[in-house]
């Protein structure tokens, strides 16, 4: 996994900057679901507290901290899951740009999953 587009994904989603120092209930929560992506895609304590300017203690506590209120953090983990298996699965060609559109014009998904799907990949694939 992409430590920078987690990164870019999560900061988009939340509309916050989990690297600066901010104890913004926002900004924590969106730095929790950061650690417990990039745990779950094997990386040690130590790189995903580096990753954040944070030492592997703060890595530790958010991590147990998505397990213990799993029930409250599991629909934007799933979310940003898929904008981040979308944003894999779809390099930027005509028929990716038919593909998000469709995804985004399903009625399986809530509006504003759908809202931060297209940004998320508009964002990362238009840039020039």
């Amino acid at each position: 996994m992409n430590t920078k587009k987690v990164i870019q994904t999560v900061n988009a989603y939340f509309n916050v900057d989990i690297i600066k120092h901010d104890r913004k209930i926002t900004t924590v929560k969106a730095r929790n679901i950061f650690c417990h992506l990039l745990r779950e895609s094997g990386l040690s304590f130590h790189e995903i507290g580096d990753a954040i300017n944070r030492g592997h203690q703060s890595a530790m506590h958010s991590i147990n901290t998505v397990h213990e209120q799993a029930e409250s953090y599991a629909d934007d983990i799933a979310t940003i899951r898929d904008i981040l298996d979308l944003d894999e699965e779809m390099p930027i060609n005509p028929g990716s740009v038919k593909a998000i559109l469709s995804a985004v014009e399903s009625d399986d998904l809530a509006y504003d999953h759908k809202f931060f799907m297209l940004r998320g990949f508009l964002e990362g694939h238009l840039k020039g």
